[in-house]
């Protein structure tokens, strides 16, 4: 995977590396791992399971 291409979209490198590690672990594309996680953030908040989203 070509991680200069996520520049544009500002997410952190370490991140998208992170990303690709799970994708390699789980036989899944990065933008699946990318997907899967918002989603499951989204659900979380919906749910009470999360109440706030830290600032950084």
């Amino acid at each position: 995977m070509d991680t200069t291409k996520w520049r544009s979209v500002a997410i952190r490198k370490e991140i998208v590396e992170v990303a690709a590690d799970i994708g390699e672990k789980t036989e899944r594309p990065t933008s699946n791992v990318f997907a899967y996680a918002i989603k499951r953030l989204q659900d979380d908040l919906e749910q009470g399971r999360l109440n706030d989203v830290p600032k950084s």
